[in-house]
């Protein structure tokens, strides 16, 4: 699992970078969001070992109504 995670890691890094040379994103914010991915990942993990899955599945499905909510609000509202 930790190799895959690697792997998924640097093709995202080499994208994003040669995105960025062709002007496609801002460097700058991508970089700042999988740092920032990559340290919450870990933590999500940790989480998910000390909280049951029925928890995990109410809070993820809260989860998708909010955004889903949030997305309806910003298109009709």
């Amino acid at each position: 699992a930790g190799t895959g995670i690697i792997v998924i890691f640097v093709i995202a890094v080499i994208g994003t970078i040669e995105h960025g040379r062709q002007g496609n994103v801002h460097l700058g914010l991508a970089i700042s969001l999988m740092v920032g991915s990559a340290i919450f990942a870990q933590i999500g993990a940790g989480i998910t070992r000390s909280v049951s899955p029925v928890v995990l599945r109410k809070g993820l499905a809260l989860l998708i109504v909010a955004a889903n909510l949030a997305f309806l609000l910003k298109v009709f509202g």
